[in-house]
């Protein structure tokens, strides 16, 4: 008995993945989408592609995209891994697609450049997320939108709509020569003693 639960556990625990060790900066924007994470990440990959980026890892499974390098006024991607020419426009993308509520996603997407050359220090210490004018959050951008319009939102992360009031509304400020609410000499506002 205690055998097969021990096995049961160990079978049902997988420390095996195949994303990186590191998790998204935590500025790189979040989606939510309507649909399960092997699906997005399929999606994901295909429309990366599809804007002649190299897709260099796709894990459908586990939920994780990553590109190559690229450089989009040649619109190539580079084969090397580390330090790529021309730093400050080319940019690397890479998705987290995460469970959410049941059978929705979080997707992640990071695109990420590599401001500098420091030798003494690993590739991922030395990325920072793309400014905002840049082509490579312009993509993401356009990435975002078009899971969005793909697959929906999930109903319970929709932005909550305005519902139609069904308090009168507040009447605006009274001019000087408009009469003012019925009061009697020694009254309140209300009719209090005052």
């Amino acid at each position: 008995m205690r055998t097969s639960v021990f096995l049961l556990l160990l079978v049902a625990c997988n420390p095996f993945t195949t994303r990186p060790d590191f998790v998204p900066l935590p500025q790189a924007p979040v989606a939510y989408l309507d649909a399960r994470r092997d699906v997005v990440t399929r999606e994901v990959t295909a429309w990366l592609q599809a804007e002649s980026l190299l897709v260099v890892r796709s894990e459908p499974g586990d939920g994780y995209v990553e590109t190559a390098w690229y450089d989009p006024v040649t619109r190539r991607s580079l084969a090397q891994d580390r330090d790529p020419p021309h730093a400050a426009r080319t940019f690397r993308v890479r998705c987290w697609a995460d469970p959410d509520v049941p059978n929705a996603t979080r997707l992640t997407v990071e695109v990420v450049s590599h401001p500098f050359y420091d030798p003494s220090r690993t590739a991922r210490d030395l990325e920072v997320l793309v400014p905002d004018d840049h082509e490579g959050k312009k993509l993401a951008e356009r990435l975002i939108e078009a899971m969005k319009q793909k697959f929906g939102v999930p109903p319970e992360r929709q932005e909550p709509t305005a519902a139609p009031s069904t308090t009168p509304p507040t009447p605006g400020p009274r001019s000087p020569s408009a009469p003012g609410p019925a009061t009697r000499p020694g009254r309140g506002r209300w009719g209090a003693a005052s």
